[in-house]
């Protein structure tokens, strides 16, 4: 013998746990792992070209992927949207040791860091 519930009260505890339920599902679920790594492959492919420059105004030093490295701010330009794809993704990256980076200048054309030599 089935048991009868009260009217309304299954259909609001119904509700409920349905309203829940997809409450806790997460909002754009991210990116996964594979389309996380190739934003960064992608942001370490342009980081890893020659970057140019015409004076030391021109360079500047990387916020990601990675560890500062010395960045054109042509080339800065192109990474940022991989950057905001990344973030906006929900992508994780493990905490880098890195260590302090040396001034950046423009040398020769080229985008360095000034590495002061040890005598």
């Amino acid at each position: 013998m089935r048991r009868k519930a009260k009217a309304g009260t299954f259909t609001w505890v119904t509700r409920g746990w349905l309203c829940a339920a997809v409450l806790s599902l997460p909002v754009g679920c991210g990116l996964d792992d594979k389309a996380c790594t190739g934003l960064r492959t992608q942001a370490f492919d342009i980081l890893n070209e020659p970057h140019t420059c015409n004076d030391d105004i021109d360079c500047v030093g990387s916020e990601w992927p990675g560890c500062t490295r010395p960045l054109s701010k042509r080339n800065r330009a192109r990474i940022a949207p991989l950057k905001e794809q990344f973030v906006d993704g929900k992508c994780v990256e493990k905490p880098q040791d890195c260590r302090q980076p040396p001034e950046i200048y423009c040398k020769q054309g080229l985008c360095v860091f000034n590495e002061k030599s040890i005598r």
